[in-house]
Order: structure tokens, then C-alpha cells, then sequence
């Protein structure tokens, strides 16, 4: 069991911090900021609980891909909602999207970013 003041340090850890934002670079402008601090802090939370040195890997590979892990669970759930709902957290411009988009090609470019 993780406790608070392990995750504490983890947290602060520059190591980790460094890591934890790479793995959610990608992600900006599609997933609300609050909710990438929740992927990063539920990310490394799974990761120092899962995480077993005997394997031979880094923490930081795993943590990273925790990371990445919680954020598409995010990209998810915004697979099925509307346009409208989504805006507010994309860069339309960058995207070329207009307020017409069907849902399904709202899919296939939230799928195409996550695939960058």
C-alpha cells in the first residue's frame, strides 16, 4: 500500500515531473487541464502501486506509460459526446473543425491526434 507521504515525495520528484509531462504534451488542448492533473496524479498513483523493480525496468518507463494510459481513458469518454461539448478544450483553428462536424468525424480526429 502506497502512502501519502510516498506519494508525496514521488510526486515531487524532479524525475517524475519531468516524465509526467512529456507523457501528457501530447494531450494539450484536447484534455481539460484539471483533468491531465488527474491523469498524471491517478497515473503515478496505479504506477508506484504496480510497479516492481524485479522486472528490470525504469520507474520512469512505467510511470510513463501510466500516464499515457489515463489520459486515453479521458479521450474516451470524449469520443461520445458532441462537438459542442468538446470545443471548449481544442484548438478548432488548429484542427480545422466547424461546428457542423458529425460525431463520428470528431472521432476520427481525436484519433488522429492521440495517434501523433
Amino acid at each position: 500500500m502506497i502512502t501519502d507521504e510516498q506519494f508525496s515525495v514521488a510526486w515531487e520528484n524532479e524525475d517524475n515531473r519531468k516524465i509526467m509531462q512529456s507523457a501528457i504534451r501530447r494531450y494539450r488542448g484536447i484534455i481539460p487541464a484539471d483533468e491531465m492533473n488527474s491523469c498524471k496524479m491517478i497515473g503515478l498513483w496505479e504506477s508506484l502501486k504496480g510497479y516492481d523493480k524485479s522486472k528490470g525496468r525504469k520507474f520512469t518507463t512505467y510511470l510513463y506509460c501510466g500516464i499515457l494510459m489515463q489520459c486515453r481513458k479521458r479521450i474516451n469518454r470524449f469520443k461520445y459526446i458532441t462537438i459542442d461539448d468538446v470545443a471548449p478544450y481544442m484548438d478548432l483553428n488548429k484542427m480545422n473543425l466547424d461546428a457542423e462536424m458529425t460525431r463520428e468525424k470528431v472521432r476520427d480526429s481525436v484519433d488522429k491526434l492521440d495517434a501523433d
